[in-house]
């Protein structure tokens, strides 16, 4: 494996050179309804000025650009939260940015993406028709490609979410992290279990796109045909190939969740904590709830975005 908890280390002052750490609040109400032998720590990514985790990759992929390929100019993929990242990050460094992007991308997601003024070009609706994309747009321009999880700074990008959580708790029993591409959860997982190896990781997939899970029973790489599931993010039909031997060796378990576990979640969380999440967002949430009663010490969800369409968050939790 080429990531190790010192490149997060490094990545993690480039990140902090543009954010500030994201809170790590203590779940009183979680804690008291379900009787909780141990405390229920939320890391609130949502408070990224982009609405999501996925910035703190972008920064450290672009920081490592030399002039030279920054004057080329990026592109990049993304089903909404990378994109808007990377938009955002480009916008602050002054490098020319290209986002492929799919044709249902949900409307919020598309708004934060144009008022950073990138090049943006649609392509179908899964992330194969988009990557296909990129590779033509790549050899056509000369662009830099930038991967949202193949990639090893995105990966330790991602990963200060770990180092964050551990300074400001150190004794962690229990890590729930959804996965998507695998990129977050290989970071983090990362900085983690290179630290306290007893750590228990706990990934969580939406059943409609569970290929990881599908893999680790498996024992080899899993490809969906179709991926299905309201949480947009987690749409992959593969983890990629770079962060599946992370995943395997650090990720102890995966739940996977229906839709209705995650609007579940969506709507306790907005309910009892006061929080707007995402699908995605909310996804390792549900994913503790499932198996809360196997668990107890300090227990850290990551909550990974807000962005979510208004009206698509009043439908699914005013049920």
């Amino acid at each position: 494996m080429s990531l190790c908890k010192a490149d997060i280390e490094k990545a993690l002052s480039r990140v902090h050179s543009h954010l500030q750490p994201t809170s790590l609040i203590r779940s009183l109400a979680l804690e008291k309804e379900i009787s909780f032998p141990g405390n229920i720590f939320l890391k609130c990514e949502f408070e990224q000025p982009t609405g999501s985790f996925k910035v703190r990759g972008a920064i450290n992929a672009l920081m490592q650009l030399d002039q030279a390929e920054r004057s080329k100019g990026v592109i990049a993929r993304s089903s909404g939260n990378f994109a808007q990242a990377v938009a955002f990050i480009a916008h602050k460094l002054a490098i020319p940015v290209t986002l492929v992007l799919p044709e249902n991308i949900p409307a919020i997601k598309l708004q934060g993406i144009r008022k950073y003024q990138p090049t943006i070009v649609f392509a179908g609706t899964t992330h194969e028709e988009g990557n296909c994309r990129v590779d033509t747009l790549v050899k056509e321009k000369d662009l830099i490609p930038l991967h949202a999880y193949n990639s090893y700074r995105t990966m330790a990008g991602q990963g200060t979410i770990g180092l964050e959580i551990l300074q400001k708790l150190p004794k962690i029993e229990h890590f729930y992290c959804p996965i998507g591409g695998g990129g977050l959860m290989s970071g983090c997982a990362t900085a983690l279990k290179e630290t306290h190896a007893n750590i228990q990781v706990h990934g969580v997939e939406p059943r409609g796109a569970s290929d990881y899970y599908a893999s680790r029973l498996s024992g080899t790489l899993k490809h969906l045909e179709k991926a299905d599931t309201i949480a947009d993010g987690l749409r992959a039909s593969c983890v990629g190939n770079l962060n599946y031997p992370i995943l395997n060796a650090y990720v102890d378990d995966v739940e996977v969740v229906s839709d209705e576990d995650i609007i579940q979640a969506m709507k306790w969380l907005y309910e009892k904590e006061g929080f707007v999440i995402e699908p995605s967002g909310a996804a390792a949430f549900a994913g503790f709830l499932q198996n809360s009663q196997n668990v107890s010490g300090n227990v850290v969800i990551l909550l990974s975005g807000k962005n979510v369409d208004p009206e698509s968050f009043q439908k699914w939790t005013a049920s």
